[in-house]
């Protein structure tokens, strides 16, 4: 049985996509995807706005396949993360992840979201062709 952190590469894709290339922390400048010698390293972590393991804004009730699901994912530079999930958890609630989410993603999510059937090849075709 795959675990929270098992993401599918849909899920990947998607993320870096709607992530507009930076971290989702208000404010954050940090590029998702960063050169060095000229070779594209990738520059973020994915993090879970309702915990993959019991924390701060862990949800008993989640499935697996739920807590690794894109919405409740978003991108964060390393020190984001670290800031939110082990020096200051009791700052960001779900509440303030799920709104940091839906202000990154804005109208491609909206589109996505009305989309009867969705699927997550669906998805990764549809973020190929745009």
């Amino acid at each position: 049985m795959a675990g929270p952190r098992e993401y599918t590469s849909g899920t990947r894709a998607a993320l870096a996509t709607l992530s507009k290339g930076h971290c989702y922390y208000p404010g954050c400048t940090v590029p998702t995807i960063v050169f060095i010698e000229d070779e594209p390293v990738i520059n973020y972590q994915i993090a879970h706005i309702r915990d993959a393991k019991p924390g701060n804004r862990y949800v008993t009730h989640m499935t697996e396949v739920e807590r690794r699901s894109f919405k409740n994912l978003v991108l964060l530079c390393k020190p984001h993360h670290d800031y939110v999930d082990r020096q200051k958890p009791e700052l960001f609630s779900i509440n303030t992840l799920q709104e940091w989410k839906e202000s990154r993603e804005s109208a491609a999510v909206a589109e996505l979201r009305g989309l009867d059937g969705l699927t997550e090849e669906k998805l990764a075709e549809m973020i190929r062709d745009a």
